[in-house]
């Protein structure tokens, strides 16, 4: 990631330099915005030790048609009995938030 990261800042060095210039404006703010957005991405992802995307499987939680409703992450303690699950405590997960997760090797 690194290297990624570091052609991504002289880029923006470049185009900021095009932006004291006066050139294309707009357009060089809009540069500046995805550059900072991807740099950002790719920080997180180095952050996090994420490794080929290929290794993970992203699932969007679905709109269930419930109205508002919580998803809930629970440990199931490999038994069928719910009285003995754990749930995992989040801030609340709800449509359209994603779950990343290890493919199975």
């Amino acid at each position: 990631m690194k290297y990624a990261i570091e052609i991504l800042k002289k880029e923006q060095d470049l185009i900021i330099e095009e932006l004291r210039k006066g050139i294309d404006t707009d357009n060089n703010v809009k540069k500046i915005a995805e550059i900072k957005k991807a740099i950002a991405w790719l920080l997180k992802l180095e952050e996090l030790n994420f490794k080929k995307v290929s290794e993970y499987d992203i699932l969007e939680l679905p709109n269930m048609q419930t109205g508002w409703s919580w998803f809930r992450i629970m440990n199931d303690c490999e038994t069928d009995n719910r009285e003995d699950w754990i749930e995992f405590k989040t801030s609340g997960l709800v449509e359209g938030d994603f779950i990343i997760s290890h493919k199975p090797l």
